[in-house]
């Protein structure tokens, strides 16, 4: 089987491409490729991720410029977690996410247990390193109708009773 890839095709090399820690502002930067994949990282993620493990994020630099991303948070010897594993679209399938990969997997080594929420597309490749399916997310989403003149049925979750509101959340 061929691979083609497009021209110009910059390879990658030891003496362009390096990783180290993620600034402040990086940790920005991977959020917002985060959000533009359709990923939804929480509104304070990086608040609570970054003073846990503030070596756990990662950046793939190129050539001076944050080009790749991943988080690789300890919390301790008994569990990481990976995230925000993204390549700048220009750059993506040349090794440069492959090698930042392997870098993040190397700062857990040791871990008793490394979770990963991961994109569908990828759990091949997640498998390669060793991960095992433990359950999907179902996220949901839409515009609401405008009920600001009321309507029928509709309460305000906060006053109903806490036994119906758990018994539909375990519905759904």
């Amino acid at each position: 089987i061929l691979f083609h890839a497009p021209f110009p095709f910059h390879a990658m090399t030891a003496a362009d491409y390096r990783i180290r820690a993620m600034t402040r502002d990086e940790a920005g930067t991977a959020a917002g490729w985060a959000r533009g994949e359709g990923w939804n990282p929480g509104l304070a993620d990086l608040d609570a991720f970054l003073p846990a493990d503030p070596g756990g994020f990662l950046a793939g630099v190129l050539d001076g410029r944050m080009i790749a991303s991943i988080s690789a948070i300890r919390y301790g010897r008994e569990y990481g977690f990976i995230g925000f594993y993204i390549v700048d679209q220009p750059w993506r399938g040349r090794g440069y996410g492959i090698t930042l990969w392997r870098a993040g997997m190397e700062r857990l080594a040791g871990v008793a247990c490394i979770g990963l929420d991961g994109v569908l597309a990828q759990e091949p490749n997640y498998r390669k390193s060793g991960f095992v399916g433990a359950y999907r997310n179902r996220r949901y989403g839409g515009n609401p109708p405008d009920v600001s003149g009321g309507a029928a049925g509709l309460v305000d979750a906060r006053s109903a009773p806490i036994g119906d509101l758990a018994a539909l959340d375990r519905a759904m």
